[in-house]
């Protein structure tokens, strides 16, 4: 009688198949977590770049009644301004046209946060600001409200070494800044986050605007 022939795998075609097995979910493992990566960072940056273009909308809304005369600082080049006080106009009176209360549009450090390189409330960001709006400035109805978060301290590409490090004309700019020219307001927002692994997002936007009065 001849032998029965008996069918299976070898030891090393078992390892092989093993081996093989282990590479392809590896890789499967890899392009899932990678994709699942990109689609996070994909959101996160939208959602900061909708927020840039609605803070800047805001602001767009605030200053396009007013006009070059009611607008201070100077906010000019090298410096340009982290902060503008501005009148609304309020309608004309015999050819005169009537101003509203002073408002101002600043940038602020955020609650917790100081002027030290420091990230003192913990949250991942250093020495990071916020968007204010204040109306009525001076009087005693004055009220502020905050418009934005997670404003960078420093314009995207900029650092704080009296150099214009992004090449716009402006040193050391902040994240949320001004810069007048004879009609014309150019207004700057810089905003930061950290995405679910930790690693910092900066995303920018910047308008240019001419007050109608």
């Amino acid at each position: 009688m001849k032998p029965r022939r008996t069918s299976g795998f070898t030891l090393t075609e078992l390892v092989l198949a093993g081996a093989i097995l282990a590479v392809t979910l590896g890789a499967l493992t890899l392009f899932t977590t990678r994709s699942a990566d990109a689609l996070g960072q994909g959101a996160l940056q939208g959602e900061v770049d909708a927020r840039l273009r609605r803070t800047l909308a805001r602001v767009t809304d605030e200053l396009l009644p007013s006009g070059a005369a009611v607008l201070t600082p100077a906010a000019v080049k090298p410096a340009g301004s982290t902060t503008l006080t501005y009148r609304r106009s309020e309608g004309a009176v015999n050819g005169t046209i009537r101003w509203g209360a002073p408002q101002r549009l600043a940038f602020a450090y955020e609650t917790g946060e100081i002027d030290d390189g420091l990230d003192n409330n913990r949250n991942g960001l250093v020495d990071e600001g916020v968007v204010v709006w204040t109306r009525d400035v001076g009087s005693p109805d004055e009220v502020s409200v905050i418009l934005c978060h997670d404003v960078s301290e420093f314009a995207e590409g900029e650092v704080e070494n009296d150099a214009d490090d992004d090449g716009d004309g402006l040193v050391d700019e902040r994240g949320f800044s001004f810069e007048r020219t004879s009609s014309h307001v150019h207004v700057h927002l810089t905003l930061a986050r950290l995405d679910a692994q930790r690693r910092l997002l900066t995303r920018a936007l910047e308008v240019t605007l001419q007050p109608r009065n």
